[in-house]
């Protein structure tokens, strides 16, 4: 076998050797962790990549049949886990920054709110009052657009318009906290 010291660690983790996984990672991770430093920007995911990498190369330790070397191994695995870490931090940034605000105002589920990096109430406290005033009166106390511009002794077209101006502004706030771009900015 060509790799018979590397099938024999392997083996080894895969019988839940803890010396054998303390070897391993202790030789794996200084190589998973630059792969994730060169493939991902931020270094709180940079960490958390690394330790799926390794969690996952553990878990994968009975697949290791011998026939690559054990960094080449682990460096497809470890590949793999930061295309899905990719994958999710795009997809949690596309539905954020396309996110249906009235989803957010209307939702009492922990997981819609939880999506923004910070909660509504600071992104409303950022947006001048006309605007808030009219949002938290169409969203959070679900008033008509009728019943709002009663309420505030504007018309129905000054109440529109506030909700697309303060929508793009709650828009605008989350795509920069994100990092995303602005609409036309994309290439």
């Amino acid at each position: 076998m060509k790799y018979a010291d590397d099938l024999q660690l392997m083996s080894q983790v895969a019988a839940q050797n803890r010396e054998a996984a303390a070897r391993l990672l202790s030789r794996l991770v200084p190589a998973i962790r630059a792969l994730c430093r060169v493939s991902l920007l931020d270094r709180s995911e940079v960490d958390e990549t690394v330790q799926n990498a390794c969690i996952e190369v553990l878990r994968s330790a009975p697949s290791y049949k011998g026939q690559s070397t054990l960094d080449t191994w682990a460096h497809t695995i470890t590949s793999r886990v930061i295309a899905k870490a990719i994958r999710a931090r795009v997809k949690a940034r596309r539905r954020i920054t396309d996110l249906d605000l009235d989803s957010i105002f209307e939702s009492n589920e922990p997981s819609v709110r939880e999506e923004t990096p910070r909660p509504i109430e600071e992104y409303l406290r950022r947006i001048p009052e006309d605007l808030r005033t009219t949002l938290v009166m169409r969203h959070m106390l679900e008033l008509s657009i009728d019943e709002c511009a009663e309420a505030l002794d504007v018309s129905r077209n000054t109440v529109k318009d506030r909700l697309v101006r303060g929508r793009a502004a709650l828009r605008r706030y989350l795509r920069r906290d994100l990092g995303a771009p602005e609409p036309g900015d994309e290439p």
